[in-house]
């Protein structure tokens, strides 16, 4: 037990490092789980308007192809579709 943590001691910066990157890889994980879970719980919800008659097909189509556009994952940007702003406008 005391070389385990003499050893551990000795390495304290690759087990701090390999503990960060496997946090890390945790964390996005979970987010891609959630961003998943809601989407799939938007689908549901705009499929039921749908079937109530209080949209057309056509409109939950383009409210679902609305949101994949740029597809940002867990805080990524969500790249625009309009053009820059230049210092004369």
């Amino acid at each position: 037990m005391d070389g385990f943590l003499q050893s551990l001691g000795q390495n304290i910066g690759m087990v701090t490092i390999g503990g960060t990157i496997a946090v890390a890889c945790c964390a996005m994980a979970l987010c891609q789980v959630l961003a998943a879970r809601a989407r799939e719980r938007s689908r549901r919800e705009l499929a039921a308007y749908v079937a109530e008659g209080s949209m057309t097909a056509d409109e939950a189509e383009r409210i679902l192809s609305a949101g994949e556009a740029g597809k940002p994952c867990c805080g990524g940007k969500r790249r625009s579709s309009a053009p820059p702003m230049t210092a004369d406008a």
